[in-house]
């Protein structure tokens, strides 16, 4: 996954093989690794909108926030489980106080999407979504007001597609 940070001068990058690196867009460089490939899984990132936030997997079960202004890190979310979880999809929301993270696991069967309030850390909410065996899509996003969060996912080998808008 891609994202760039809200002035656009840095670019998040999350590799298939789980690194996740930041880049000085204007200098084209690296600035540097934020994760090595200790835990083989899909990085995935999310930079706010309205802060030097960026929210990135630091392993295949948890999510670090990373303050790029103060340097400060910290862990925002943690697999509730043994489970073996991968987060596939991250958001902030558009006034940048919750992260949805839309996360799978194998082989329970079970995807799951959480809404994290990101000053706090604390979990507001957890949802349940479908569930595939094979490759699949699946994203989330909260509304602009923050009232509503939408699921999409995708199972194309069984042609399965879904909307849903849940009512927070």
């Amino acid at each position: 996954s891609v994202s760039f940070s809200p002035d656009g001068t840095r670019l998040a990058v999350g590799w298939y093989d789980g690194r996740v690196d930041l880049w000085d867009v204007p200098g084209r460089r690296l600035v540097r690794a934020l994760t090595e490939r200790e835990h083989p899984h899909s990085g995935q990132v999310a930079f706010s909108p309205v802060r030097n936030l960026l929210a990135a997997t630091s392993e295949p079960k948890m999510v670090t926030l990373y303050d790029l202004d103060s340097g400060r890190e910290s862990i925002l979310w943690r697999a509730p489980d043994q489970a073996e979880w991968s987060v596939r999809d991250l958001a902030f929301s558009q006034d940048g106080s919750r992260l949805v993270i839309y996360a799978g696991s194998n082989p329970e069967g079970s995807d799951a999407v959480w809404v994290v309030n990101v000053s706090s850390s604390q979990i507001e909410s957890r949802h349940p979504t479908l569930y595939s065996w094979s490759g699949h899509f699946g994203a989330a996003r909260l509304s602009p007001d923050n009232r509503r969060l939408y699921l999409a996912h995708s199972d194309a080998s069984s042609y399965r597609y879904s909307i849903r808008c849940l009512d927070l």
